[in-house]
């Protein structure tokens, strides 16, 4: 190492002049250093000292001879005649040593905190090398290229000959450019899946198609594709299709399709949530008032006609009435989201209607001069008679929206 270097460089082949073993009743065998004039040794303060043996206080100051031989020297920069290497203390340690000079012009790359020479090769991959002229602080990789280069994250590999592992990526080829081909292509949404990268082996993945075999075509009992094979003549088997929303009113998702079918429901629309007309059940005739209204006005056309006078001429944005409550909720073009009702203002727009709210809103910006903003619930209707549309759809315009204002001061 660097110690015994430095050792053997300081006193060289006159260790028989420069060392007297010696004996003594009280202090045994020991040996003297002499300090003659042909060792490399130090003769400081009447006392002999090894080279490179540290000042008794401690610091960076050695015994080196060939700086002083009668005082001590500061273990910093290089010995005489050689320009790529360098004197480096550790003061904690009490070492002054001799190491390489860790540059270019030596011939030495620097390389995860590393000092190598040249032509040193990394432990984990015999390819790559330390060569200071092209690549000071890293490997150099001298092993040939590969033709054609690696795409999709393929990584080059060999020492003589090299090729691209494709390994994950998806891909085969010479360059990993080659997407997997199956023979025959997969049927009903399989998908062709690579199996061995090295032998370039493929298959069909089958999975989420509802359907088997080989190429995804096989449907048999107990797969999910069961119910769609070939339920008429004519009618070829096909991949499952969930309805993204469930069905209502009795409606049975197709499968093929991925739509609700409301054949006999006596509802339409996406989900079979819109009653037909064609299809409703015609009231059966009254003898005598029994103060139940026959709604003929369509609830939507209703809805939507409070929803318009409640934005009081201003585009409805959304419009949504809820068929248990009646309440209503809309949003209108440019409105800003209204605060959360406070208990306060909930009371008084309960307080002032006495069939109950459907809509409330307070300004409470000002607690001493309150602002409320309240839509009322109609009172119960008595009965109707047969009247015609037009006066059935005023009298449910004016039965639903009921609008008061009430100016508290507190």
């Amino acid at each position: 190492d660097a110690w015994n270097e430095a050792r053997k460089r300081a006193e060289g082949d006159n260790l028989a002049d420069c060392v007297s073993h010696q004996c003594s009743p009280t202090r045994g065998c020991y040996v003297e250093y002499l300090c003659g004039s042909k060792c490399d040794q130090c003769s400081i303060g009447g006392v002999c000292y090894r080279a490179f043996d540290q000042h008794p206080s401690g610091g960076c100051r050695f015994c080196i001879p060939e700086k002083s031989k009668t005082a001590w020297s500061t273990c910093s920069g290089q010995p005489s005649g050689e320009s790529c290497k360098k004197y480096n203390c550790i003061d904690g340690f009490g070492y002054c040593g001799i190491e390489n000079v860790c540059t270019v012009a030596c011939n030495r790359c620097s390389i995860n905190g590393q000092c190598l020479e040249k032509d040193w090769a990394n432990p984990d991959n015999v390819c790559e090398k330390c060569r200071p002229t092209g690549n000071y602080d890293a490997w150099t990789d001298t092993c040939p290229t590969c033709s054609p280069t690696c795409s999709n994250g393929g990584v080059c590999e060999g020492t003589t000959t090299r090729k691209c592992n494709c390994e994950g990526t998806g891909f085969l080829g010479a360059g990993c450019t080659e997407p997997p081909t199956c023979t025959p292509a997969c049927a009903n949404g399989g998908s062709c899946v690579i199996v061995d990268y090295a032998a370039g082996t493929t298959e069909c993945n089958c999975e989420s198609t509802g359907f088997s075999g080989a190429t995804c075509e096989v449907c048999k009992k107990g797969d999910p594709c069961e119910q769609l094979a070939a339920p008429e003549p004519g009618v070829e088997s096909g991949p499952v299709m969930e309805c993204s929303v469930p069905c209502a009113n009795g409606g049975v998702c197709d499968l093929r399709k991925g739509e609700c079918n409301c054949d006999g429901t006596g509802f339409g629309g996406l989900t079979c949530n819109t009653r037909l007309a064609t299809d409703a059940p015609t009231p059966a005739p009254t003898p005598e008032p029994t103060g139940v209204v026959e709604e003929t006005q369509s609830k939507e056309a209703i809805c939507r006609a409070r929803c318009a006078d409640s934005c009081q001429g201003v585009a409805v944005a959304s419009c949504a009435c809820d068929p248990v409550s009646n309440e209503l909720t809309v949003e209108c073009a440019g409105q800003v989201t209204a605060a959360p009702i406070t208990p306060r203002c909930k009371m008084e727009c309960e307080a002032a209607c006495p069939h109950g709210a459907l809509d409330c809103a307070c300004d409470e910006s000002d607690v001493s001069n309150i602002k409320m903003k309240v839509e009322c619930r109609a009172p119960p209707p008595l009965f109707f008679a047969a009247a015609t549309p037009l006066a059935l759809h005023t009298a449910a315009l004016v039965a639903a929206i009921a609008l008061a204002f009430a100016r508290l001061a507190i």
